[in-house]
C-alpha cells in the first residue's frame, strides 16, 4: 500500500469536467452558437457581480479588508531581482498592511495635490477635471507599483499600466492617446521620457538618484511626504468610474476598465476555486516579470481582497526564478507564457540528467502520477512522492498549489507542470474589453492537453460565437468556430481617448447600442468551443494574417491557428520554446526555435558530431534532427499539409503543401529579446 496514493477521489466531479458549461438556445440562430455560461452560475441565476453586497468598487475592497485586519497581517514585497542581492539588502522586505495603506494614502493624496497645482478649494469644486486625473505607471515589479495602484484607487485617479520592456515609440503613443499628465517610473525610463515626451507634466522617479531632479521629475518619497500633510484624503468612487486603462499592442486603442468590471473578474477567480482550497490570508501570491499584464492586475486585486501576501519578482529567467521561489515559498503564482515554458524545459533537462537507474525509477513514478491524474486527482503522499516529486516541489518552495498562465498554446507544457509539481494550473485569457479575462480553467481539469482551452466562461459573463466569414463558421463540426461575443459585468462599454482627460464634461460614449445588441459586445478574438464546452482562443482579428495560416484541404480552404500548432510541437523533447510565423508573400511557415541544449548534446555525442550551443544556429546536424522530429510529431497528429524536405528526400515541392522552415537560436525567448510582444504573446513578426 506504500506505493499507492492515500487520495483516491477525483478533485472535481466527473460530470462537471465532462461538460464545464451550461448552454441555452435562447436567442440563438443559424449564424451563431448557443449561449455558454459557467456551471457555477447556471442559466437561471444572475451573473456574478460581487461576493459581498458591500463591495462594488476596488475602494470598497480596501476598506472591507481593513475591517478584518489583524496585527500580524502582512503584505510581502521583494524589492530586488536576485537572491544574493536580497540577502545583502538591509532593508526589511515585508511591510505591514497598516503601514502599506498609510503609504498608499499618502502617495495618492500627494500626487493629486501635485497635479492640481495649488488650486483653491472653490476652484477645485468648480473644476471637474480633478475627478479625471490620468497617471501612467511604467515600472518593473516592485512595491512602488502596488502603492501607486492602491493610492490611485483611494484618490479616484485613473491609472495607465505600461510594460517596462516596451519601446519608447509605443510608450509615447500610449501617453499621447491616454492624456496622462504624469508618469511614475524608474531612473532609466525617466531619462528617455524627458527627451521624447512633451505632453507629460510630471515624472515621478521611484529611486533616489540625482536629487536635483531637473525636467519636472519628482522623487516618489517626496510625493509621499507631501501627501502626509494633507488632512482630508480620499475621494468618493462610483462603480462606473474608470479604475485603469488597458492598451492594445499598437498603443492606439485604450479600453476603460471600471471598478465594477475589475471587481466582477477577481470575484470570479475566487469563486472558481472550491471552498476547501480557497485563497486565504496565509497564501502568498507571486507576480513574475510584469505588473501591467491584465492577469497580474486581477491577481493583485485578489490579494488586496483576501489580505494575503504579495511577492513581486522582476525576472524573465526560469533558472533564477526557481532559486527565488525556493527562498520565498509562494503558494500561488502568475507565470507569463515565456516563463512557464522555460520552467517546464528546465525540469525536463534536470530529469534527463539523472543516473540511468534513477531515471528508470523516475519514469515508473511518472507513470503512477499519470494514472492518478487520468482518474481525476493529483496523488498525495506515496513512495514515489517521497523519492522524487517532493524534492522537485522543494525546488520551488514546496508550497506552490495554484498557477495562473495566459493562453491555450502550451497545453503540453501545462501537463508537465501539473505532473512534476503536483499543482493546479489555470489557463485564462480574454480581450482587454473584458479585463483580459473571459474564461478560466476549472479546478480539477487535467485534460487540457486533450482539449487545449482556457476553460469555461467566468461566472461574471456569458459568451457565444457568431459567424466570421469566410473561414470561421459556427456550423463547423465538431468544434464550432467564430467571433467571440460577450455579455456580463466584466465587459467594458467604451474606449478611452485623451478627450476624456482633457474635458471632463464629456460623457463616456458606449461602443455599442444596448437596445440593438441586448448588451452583447463583439470582441477581437476568434475562438472555438471544445466537446467539453470549454473555450479555445484561436487568434485575433487584428492579426488575422499572421495568427493563422490558410490551408487547402478536401473540404475547402480553412484557417489554422498557429498557437494551437505550437502547442502540438511541444510534444517533442527537443524544444524549449517555439514561435511559428507565416509569410503570406511566400506562403511559407517559419519555426523559430530555442532548443533544449542537453537533449541536443546527447544526440550529438551519440552521433559523434561536434556540438556548441553558442553556434547552434549554424549546426546542420542539430537543425536536421529538430526538423525531422517536428515532422514526426506533426504527422502523428494528422497534420499533413506542410512540405517537409527530409534528409535524402529528392521529391519536388507539392503545390498544395506549405513549405516549413526551421531556424534555431541560442537566445532565450523573452519580451526583452523581442520574441514576445509587450503583452506577453508570441511575436510572430520576427
Amino acid at each position: 500500500m506504500f506505493f499507492y496514493a492515500k487520495k483516491s477521489k477525483p478533485d472535481a466531479h466527473r460530470l462537471l469536467i465532462k461538460e464545464q458549461s451550461e448552454v441555452s438556445m435562447a436567442g440563438s440562430n443559424e449564424n451563431e452558437t448557443m449561449v455558454y455560461r459557467s456551471r457555477l452560475t447556471g442559466m437561471r441565476s444572475p451573473l456574478l457581480l460581487s461576493l459581498d453586497e458591500r463591495i462594488f468598487t476596488l475602494k470598497d475592497v480596501l476598506y472591507q479588508k481593513l475591517w478584518k485586519v489583524v496585527d500580524k497581517s502582512e503584505l510581502h514585497f521583494i524589492k530586488s531581482t536576485g537572491i544574493e542581492r536580497l540577502r545583502k539588502d538591509n532593508r526589511n522586505n515585508s511591510i505591514s498592511l497598516e503601514k502599506f495603506m498609510e503609504r498608499a494614502r499618502n502617495f495618492g493624496a500627494g500626487l493629486r495635490k501635485e497635479l492640481e497645482g495649488g488650486k483653491t478649494e472653490k476652484e477645485k469644486e468648480k473644476d471637474e477635471k480633478n475627478k479625471r486625473i490620468v497617471v501612467a505607471i511604467l515600472l518593473e515589479p516592485r512595491i512602488e507599483w502596488v502603492i501607486s495602484y492602491v493610492g490611485s484607487i483611494e484618490e479616484n485617479i485613473i491609472l495607465v499600466p505600461l510594460q517596462q520592456t516596451d519601446n519608447i515609440e509605443r510608450i509615447n503613443q500610449v501617453l499621447k492617446n491616454s492624456g496622462a499628465s504624469a508618469v511614475i517610473t524608474n531612473e532609466k525610463w525617466a531619462e528617455k521620457l524627458k527627451k521624447g515626451s512633451k505632453n507629460i507634466k510630471r515624472i515621478v522617479v521611484t529611486s533616489k538618484g540625482d536629487k536635483k531632479q531637473d525636467g519636472g521629475a519628482l522623487l516618489f518619497e517626496k510625493i509621499e511626504e507631501k501627501g502626509a500633510n494633507v488632512k482630508e484624503k480620499g475621494r468618493e468612487v462610483d462603480p462606473q468610474d474608470v479604475s485603469y486603462i488597458l492598451y492594445n499592442k499598437d498603443g492606439t486603442d485604450g479600453t476603460s476598465i471600471t471598478h465594477s468590471n475589475a471587481v466582477s473578474v477577481f470575484c470570479s477567480y475566487i469563486t472558481m476555486i472550491p471552498n476547501e482550497k480557497a485563497v486565504t490570508e496565509k497564501d502568498r501570491i507571486m507576480i513574475v516579470e510584469s505588473m501591467a499584464d491584465a492577469t497580474a492586475i486581477n491577481l493583485i486585486n485578489v490579494a488586496l481582497y483576501i489580505g494575503c501576501g504579495l511577492i513581486l519578482v522582476d525576472s524573465d529567467d526560469g533558472e533564477k526564478l526557481i532559486s527565488q521561489m525556493e527562498e520565498l515559498k509562494p503558494t500561488i503564482a502568475y507565470f507569463p507564457q515565456a516563463i512557464i515554458r522555460d520552467l517546464s524545459s528546465l525540469m525536463e533537462s534536470f530529469i534527463e540528467q539523472l543516473p540511468r537507474m534513477e531515471l528508470f525509477a523516475f519514469k515508473r513514478g511518472m507513470n503512477f502520477v499519470r494514472s492518478c491524474i487520468k482518474d481525476g486527482y493529483i496523488p498525495g503522499f506515496s513512495f514515489w512522492d517521497l523519492c522524487f516529486f517532493m524534492h522537485y516541489r522543494i525546488l520551488i518552495g514546496g508550497k506552490l498549489r495554484l498557477v495562473y498562465t495566459v493562453g491555450n498554446g502550451q497545453s503540453e507544457v501545462v501537463k508537465k507542470i501539473i505532473e512534476i509539481f503536483g499543482c493546479q494550473v489555470f489557463s485564462t485569457d480574454g480581450p482587454n474589453t473584458c479585463c483580459g479575462a473571459v474564461a478560466c480553467g476549472l479546478y480539477g481539469d487535467y485534460q487540457q492537453h486533450k482539449y487545449p482551452s482556457v476553460g469555461p466562461p467566468l461566472p461574471c459573463c456569458e459568451i457565444k460565437l457568431v459567424d466570421y466569414p469566410p473561414h470561421f463558421a459556427t456550423s463547423d463540426s465538431p468544434n464550432p468556430q467564430g467571433l467571440l461575443v460577450v455579455r456580463g459585468a466584466n465587459v467594458s462599454q467604451f474606449k478611452w481617448n485623451s478627450s476624456y482627460a482633457l474635458d471632463s464634461s464629456m460623457e463616456y460614449q458606449p461602443d455599442f447600442s444596448i437596445s440593438e445588441t441586448e448588451g452583447w459586445v463583439q470582441t477581437n478574438l476568434l475562438a472555438s468551443f471544445q466537446p467539453n464546452r470549454t473555450l479555445t482562443v484561436l487568434g485575433s482579428t487584428d492579426s488575422l494574417s499572421y495568427d493563422f495560416i490558410p490551408v487547402t484541404q478536401n473540404n475547402g480552404k480553412t484557417m489554422v491557428s498557429l498557437s494551437l500548432l505550437e502547442g502540438i510541437c511541444f510534444q517533442t523533447k527537443l524544444i524549449s520554446d517555439i514561435i511559428l510565423s507565416y509569410n503570406p508573400t511566400t506562403n511559407s511557415v517559419k519555426a523559430t526555435i530555442y532548443p533544449r541544449s542537453y537533449a541536443l548534446l546527447q544526440l550529438s555525442k551519440n552521433a559523434k558530431k561536434p556540438f556548441s550551443f553558442a553556434q547552434v544556429s549554424e549546426n546542420a546536424f542539430c537543425k536536421t534532427i529538430v526538423y525531422n522530429e517536428l515532422w514526426r510529431v506533426l504527422i502523428s497528429n494528422g497534420i499533413d499539409y506542410f512540405d517537409f524536405k527530409l534528409s535524402g528526400d529528392s521529391t519536388k515541392q507539392s503545390e498544395s503543401r506549405i513549405p516549413f522552415n526551421v531556424v534555431l537560436t541560442n537566445e532565450r525567448f523573452t519580451r526583452s529579446s523581442g520574441h514576445y510582444s509587450p503583452d506577453g504573446s508570441p511575436n510572430r513578426l520576427i
